[in-house]
């Protein structure tokens, strides 16, 4: 479980991720099962429902996971890089150790929000 301190930096790191650009979503990064079972806890209002990034610390070493959905209209390896470096500088500002921090951000969604336009194809010219 979470302490305080690590509740508020996911709400924090929730909130930095879904703007940056190219994030069209910031997902529960538990197991489905899991991530239900928060769901049900955030409407009983026993969990904050912007705690997305996932923060384990144990044995001190720090993993931080977030998933994320991204635009089709920039290159997503481009979009998880900046994600990746958000909460990498984020963690090391609050102390952590480059040597004591893993960052995993995977894209569970690439989503065709239609900004990208393709020239229509011309033919019998």
């Amino acid at each position: 479980m979470a302490t305080t301190d690590d509740a508020e930096l996911s709400r924090s790191l929730t909130a930095a991720v879904r703007a940056v650009e190219g994030v069209t979503g910031v997902f529960p990064s538990q197991p489905l099962l899991e991530a239900a079972a928060d769901a049900l806890a955030v409407r009983l209002d026993l969990r904050e429902p912007d705690e997305m990034v996932d923060i384990d610390r144990s044995d001190r070493f720090t993993t931080v996971t977030a998933h994320i959905s991204t635009s089709a209209s920039l290159p997503a390896p481009e979009t998880v890089r900046r994600v990746g470096e958000l909460i990498r500088d984020t963690l090391l500002a609050t102390g952590a150790k480059p040597d004591e921090l893993a960052v995993n951000v995977s894209i569970r969604l690439v989503e065709d929000t239609g900004l990208r336009t393709l020239a229509p194809l011309v033919a019998g010219d």
